[in-house]
């Protein structure tokens, strides 16, 4: 049995240790939050609280003891995004103590933002906002560790059960859209996860993305149909049109791409 450790079990990594444990995994997974434990626990996931700013690490550092794979699952939010490379590299820290030698993170193909056109895993990011950029200082941090195998996964904007973009674009007097979508499911990411952690590691890095771009402004005039939302004046540019090309990790994993982002969640 594979121990994993998921650093960050928010609402990619909750779903995904319960995903785990349902295939045979001991999941530790760490939370900010101690309110968590009676959840995490009656889930079967060992409980670990831990919370990182740019100066420490602080809780339970017994999390990354004796783990054989490492997902990093942190996202950098408002507090974080101007230290996240920070957070990330006391992370690697507790790497080396540890001895850990299996690492997944889950990056953003944020740091493609300034690139437009069909960009693959060969074309050399570049960010444009601190956090996009933080994420590609992370990513180069990791890399720089050695006797590790470390796993990239460059996500798309995550939808799932009632999270999707158009909630929050239905809110506003003045929805600008601009390019098209770059998306990928809960689900399918944790699909994904899945079977990479079912083989050795090696040094990767991939692009997580449903291969469906459609304009934004076509695309969200129909979510907001399905779901029975209004959407306000609608500005449109194709300023930055850009399409993810996710074929290097279908082929990798013999993978076919199951969660169509156009369609509700009630359909899967």
């Amino acid at each position: 049995m594979k121990k994993i450790g998921i650093l960050g079990c928010g609402w990619l990594g909750f779903s995904l240790a319960k995903s785990l444990i349902g295939n045979g995994y001991e999941v530790h997974g760490s939370s900010t939050s101690i309110e968590k434990k009676d959840e995490f626990e009656n889930n079967k996931i060992i409980f670990y609280l831990i919370k990182i700013d740019q100066n420490e690490i602080k809780g339970n550092l017994d999390f990354f003891k004796n783990i054989q794979v490492l997902i990093i699952c942190i996202p950098p939010g408002k507090e974080n995004s101007y230290n996240y490379s920070k957070i990330i590299n006391l992370c690697c820290q507790e790497i080396i103590i540890n001895k850990i030698k299996n690492i997944l993170f889950t990056s953003s193909i944020s740091v493609y933002d300034g690139i437009k056109g069909e960009i693959d895993e060969k074309v050399e990011p570049k960010p444009i906002n601190i956090s996009s950029k933080e994420i590609l200082i992370s990513e180069k941090k990791l890399m720089g560790l050695k006797d590790i195998n470390l796993i990239i996964l460059r996500l798309g904007g995550l939808v799932g059960v009632n999270r999707n973009p158009i909630f929050s674009l239905a809110k506003k007097d003045i929805v600008k859209l601009e390019g098209r979508i770059n998306l990928i499911h809960q689900k399918e990411c944790i699909l994904i996860i899945s079977e990479l952690i079912k083989i050795p590691f090696s040094n990767n890095i991939f692009n997580c993305v449903y291969p469906y771009h459609p304009l934004k402004k076509d695309y969200y005039e129909k979510q907001a149909l399905l779901r029975n939302l209004r959407l306000n004046k609608i500005i449109y540019s194709t300023k930055n049109e850009k399409t993810i090309n996710s074929t290097k990790i279908s082929k990798f994993l013999n993978y076919k791409f199951k969660f169509d982002v156009n369609l509700l969640e009630s359909n899967f």
